[in-house]
């Protein structure tokens, strides 16, 4: 993906907690989409080990960000 032409990739880091998500959402206006790899449960999706970001908290940051679309990518929620 990183080698498509025009395509700008920014990764957090696999042990990004909330702040971290909700900063580069805010903050970083360019982003179009948002893709979304991690694990799942019924109430939300995990950030780390012991963050999980409740669905409705993703929504809400989802509606605020300006983003395009997103693709949520997990194992259960």
């Amino acid at each position: 993906v990183e080698r498509m032409p025009g395509l700008v990739v920014e990764r957090l880091p696999p042990d990004a907690r909330r702040r971290e998500l909700v900063h580069a959402l805010r903050d970083n206006v360019r982003f179009a989409v948002l893709w979304f790899a991690t694990h799942g449960a019924p109430e939300g999706v995990w950030l780390n080990a012991d963050d999980l970001l409740p669905g409705n908290d993703l929504i809400a940051l989802v509606r605020g960000s300006g983003l395009h679309g997103v693709v949520l990518n997990s194992c259960e929620g």
